[in-house]
């Protein structure tokens, strides 16, 4: 879904139709103010919001700024409960006039969600599991490898169910391993799963965290797993600072062969490139940040209590 409406937020067609377009993460956890700074990024309008803590007074000013442009396209993603727009400063879109137009798009997991927040039935589109053949084409797109056993690259996949993260955190998984390897992968992906986790995560993510945990247990040293560990640290959806990650990692003893911060960045840097590689781990728009999926912070959360960590 997140993919699907970035495509449309660069989309050449939307772009000319709207004068404005941005779009917000929203997440489980809604932040009133960071989902506001989001929005005045996009609006060049950071300084105006900086020494303004009032989130009421910030509203103000970001929905003076959106009117200013006739027509204005809002993505919210990741909505997981009704959101009071004028709280944030977004225009309900039934101020539509001649002169303003407001529309809303939303990415939300549940169907109800999209109900309260206004959508009709005929605008809400669902997103579906990708079938066999789709799932297959994404994980050999992603994997780049020719010449795999079919059977044991279909038991995988049946692991996956349907599910593109699923698909792309296994492709990540293979890509650097030998054809030889991939049995075993197999046999370690087929180990139940136990009940008790599916309550925290819930059971379509369950087939997930096992392919999660899997990439998990071969990041190559202990040191990486702990850093990986501390991006469940910041906030549901939050933007993540490497640095931060550096200067946690320093404090838990992290960077054992370093001489000084420079290279401790260095490391750090390297060990988030290496997570994202692997899928763990998100590209942020900011530099110098990344980000972490819901499902592998709710993972994450698993795995460090199984190793208490």
């Amino acid at each position: 879904k997140t993919t699907l409406v970035k495509e449309i937020n660069v989309n050449k067609g939307v772009r000319d139709h709207f004068d404005k377009s941005v779009i917000v993460e929203i997440s489980e956890a809604p932040n009133i103010e960071r989902i506001q700074d989001q929005i005045a990024e996009q609006l060049s309008m950071t300084s105006s919001l900086r020494d303004v803590h009032a989130t009421d007074e910030r509203a103000k000013r970001l929905y003076h700024s959106l009117k200013r442009h006739r027509k204005v396209l809002v993505i919210l993603d990741n909505v997981w409960e009704k959101l009071d727009l004028s709280k944030v400063g977004i225009p309900h879109p039934h101020e539509k006039t001649q002169e303003f137009c407001c529309k809303l798009l939303l990415t939300s997991r549940e169907e109800n969600v999209c109900e309260v927040m206004g959508a009709s039935p005929n605008n809400m589109f669902k997103v579906h599991i990708l079938n066999e053949k789709e799932s297959r084409q994404l994980f050999r797109a992603r994997v780049g490898k020719k010449g795999q056993d079919e059977n044991i690259e279909k038991r995988m996949l049946k692991k996956c169910g349907g599910l593109p993260l699923s698909i792309v955190a296994l492709a990540d998984l293979l890509r650097d391993q030998e054809l030889s390897m991939w049995e075993d992968y197999a046999i370690d992906l087929e180990k139940q799963f136990s009940s008790s986790h599916g309550a925290i995560i819930g059971d379509a993510n369950r087939l997930t965290y096992s392919i999660l945990e899997t990439s998990y247990k071969h990041i190559q040293s202990e040191e990486q797993k702990k850093f990986f560990m501390l991006a469940c640290l910041f906030p549901l959806g939050s933007s993540i600072p490497v640095d931060d990650m550096m200067r946690y990692g320093i404090g838990l003893g992290l960077f054992q062969n370093v001489n000084n911060l420079t290279e401790a960045m260095k490391q750090a840097k390297k060990w988030a490139d290496t997570l994202k590689s692997s899928s763990l781990l998100l590209e942020d728009d900011r530099q110098g940040h990344v980000k972490i999926h819901d499902v592998v912070r709710a993972s994450n959360y698993i795995i460090g209590r199984k190793r208490k960590i």
